[in-house]
């Protein structure tokens, strides 16, 4: 054989071992087009180092109740079988499907049945030692006048999709909720605006780099059917269940019969604790469990909660009976067992206030209150209140950046501008 010969048979080869190897590639790729679901959003029910993955179908959509995924940088894939059930009020199904075992601080891609399009999620890091871990907090999404109008393109959905672009710009590992998410108080005739509530979070709460940005709910008021609390709803003999109070909140984001109230442990680095202010179950009702919680966690670097009903109003009455039992059954908890932030909404402004110790009153070791929920709707103000450090009228979301030592929390409007900060030591700097 010449020489001439020889390279001709090694370049064949080659290339023959490169189709071969494509070929084995396309083979484990899941097709790129297919069923396209109308909702998509990721959640965890109880651990982050997992990933609980659902989606919508509708009737006229064949899809299997499976997710396959891999890691991001292998062609092996796996198939995971979850459950279904029908969306409350309206003709879709909701498809659940928990994905565990999962590499810490990875990127995954999965297919949803048998011939979606393929996605993107990463997982959260096992620590801060190398990683910076950053996540956005908001709440009340919507507004209300759109009521009777809901197939029209409103001020208000386009305010919802101009702040979800922001915020996903920000390529956050997860976005808090802080309730009140489409003010449809449980009213079946108001499901379309969960459509499009939905339609409006897959499309645009992805980052930059095409991953989706996991959502963890908190309810709200506006969640309940009729805008009624807890007391509202209250009957000894026969009390409805919190499934039956909101609906869509149960259907679509936890299990039916569990908790409106919950912890999310990032391994050592980060408790967040959700709480349900009175709509669901009563404020004092989550005191035993919030002090067992809290407890468990002192050693833990950074501690949070989310509510929706803030204990410290910038807007509404200080005296409201909700906050007033905040105050009275959750602040102490939080200042004895050394809360870094609580993230409160409702009110529709951004406050930030002073470290507060309610028994020397604004102290550098007491519990920033922070938020109020401006993500979608707005309101003025008061300015006269002794806690607030800052108050504005004006569309936000609270970028939070931690590091082993410091956390930064950042109040960004929905131009994309930072027009506050406030950071903090790690308890163990």
């Amino acid at each position: 054989m010449t020489r001439t010969m020889l390279r001709f048979a090694v370049a064949l080869s080659a290339f023959l071992s490169s189709v071969f190897l494509d070929m084995q590639a396309c083979a484990t790729e899941p097709d790129p087009e297919g069923f396209d679901p109308p909702a998509l959003y990721l959640t965890w029910q109880s651990d982050p180092t997992t990933m609980t993955i659902r989606w919508h179908s509708r009737p006229r959509d064949s899809c299997a109740n499976v997710v396959k995924y891999q890691l991001y940088n292998e062609t092996t894939w796996y198939s995971k079988e979850g459950c279904h059930y029908p969306m409350v009020f309206s003709d879709r199904t909701v498809h659940v499907v928990e994905l565990t075992g999962l590499v810490p601080g990875a990127k995954y891609r999965f297919q949803l049945g048998k011939d979606s399009a393929v996605f993107k999620f990463r997982t959260m890091p096992r620590d801060l030692t190398k990683k910076k871990v950053r996540f956005i907090v908001g709440g009340d999404t919507y507004g209300r006048k759109e009521w009777k109008f809901w197939e029209k393109e409103s001020s208000y959905y386009d305010v919802l999709k101009k702040t979800n672009k922001q915020a996903a710009e920000m390529s956050p590992m997860f976005v808090v909720i802080g309730g009140d998410f489409t003010y449809s108080d449980g009213d079946s005739v108001r499901v379309k605006r969960w459509h499009k509530w939905l339609k409006a979070w897959k499309k645009y709460m992805v980052t930059p780099d095409n991953l989706l940005i996991p959502l963890v709910p908190v309810i709200g008021n506006h969640e309940v059917v009729n805008n009624k609390n807890k007391k509202d709803w209250y009957k000894p003999d026969k009390p409805p269940s919190p499934a039956d109070q909101a609906p869509y909140f149960y259907s679509l984001f936890i299990k039916p019969d569990s908790l409106s109230y919950r912890v999310l442990n990032f391994r050592n680095y980060m408790s967040l604790i959700l709480l349900d202010s009175g709509h669901t179950y009563f404020v004092n009702e989550q005191v035993e469990w919030l002090a067992k919680t809290l407890k468990k966690r002192q050693e833990v670097s950074y501690k949070f909660a989310a509510y929706h009903v803030p204990a410290y109003p910038s807007a509404r009455d200080l005296d409201d009976e909700i906050s007033t039992r905040i105050r009275t059954h959750w602040v102490p908890l939080f200042e004895c067992f050394g809360l870094d932030v609580a993230f409160e909404h409702h009110d529709h402004t951004y406050k930030r206030t002073h470290p507060i110790l309610t028994r020397a009153r604004c102290n550098s070791t007491g519990v920033v209150y922070l938020g109020d929920g401006a993500w979608g709707k707005l309101r003025n103000p008061k300015q006269d209140r002794w806690y607030l450090a800052r108050a504005e009228k004006k569309y936000h979301f609270i970028l939070v950046t931690l590091q082993k030592h410091t956390a930064l929390f950042q109040a960004i409007d929905n131009d994309g501008r930072v027009f506050d900060e406030y950071s903090k030591l790690s308890r163990y700097h």
